[in-house]
């Protein structure tokens, strides 16, 4: 597993896709820390976090294929973090307050908004 460690993200991507476990084993070291760490700056509980972290790394087996040669594989991974820590945060609103509030004055949002505005974590 060591020999993974000085990969590239795009070697990284490679070796997945060839079916490398030892691949996925250094995406997940290399990247859970990040991925993890964004639904708890915003809020949510330990369990909602590991759902989200799930979730995100559920989308990059999913997309893996769909992912260009110069993705950069922390930022992707961020970006879908963030879009499920978004939805996690409506529902949570919505069980809260009854009602489909936006969540557009959440303060994470002011910081992420110019980062974050064209990019879509389907798009690959």
């Amino acid at each position: 597993m060591s020999e993974n460690r000085d990969k590239t993200d795009q070697e990284l991507i490679d070796a997945c896709r060839a079916g490398r476990h030892d691949a996925w084993h250094e995406v997940l070291t290399r990247y859970e820390r990040l991925v993890f760490s964004i639904p708890l700056n915003f809020g949510l509980a330990r369990a909602d976090a590991a759902d989200v972290a799930q979730l995100t790394f559920t989308a990059l087996v999913e997309h893996l294929d769909r992912l260009r040669p110069d993705s950069n594989l922390g930022a992707w991974l961020a970006t879908v973090a963030r879009r499920y820590t978004l939805r996690a945060l409506r529902v949570q609103r919505r069980e809260f307050s009854g009602q489909d509030e936006d969540i557009g004055d959440h303060p994470m949002l002011m910081t992420l908004a110019a980062a974050d505005s064209s990019a879509a974590w389907e798009r690959v």
